[in-house]
């Protein structure tokens, strides 16, 4: 993932980014957004900041029924 981050335009900005976003989320998580982003065969670190925040999204509230 870093060799081919790093190829990029901007490559080695990026990296910095998904380091310090790991910082935030853990290693692990980090790991999990980049195998997820090497299934799907777009290596860009934007993808994986995507699939980081989707990892890491709260989870979304059930509809409330509200009175008419």
């Amino acid at each position: 993932m870093r060799d081919r981050v790093l190829k990029q335009l901007r490559g080695d900005r990026a990296l910095v980014e998904l380091l310090l976003a790991a910082r935030l989320v853990g290693l692990d998580t980090l790991q999990v957004a980049c195998e997820l982003t090497l299934e799907c065969g777009v290596v860009m670190a934007a993808v994986v900041m995507n699939e980081l925040r989707r990892l890491t999204a709260p989870e979304r509230p059930e509809r409330m029924s509200l009175p008419e």
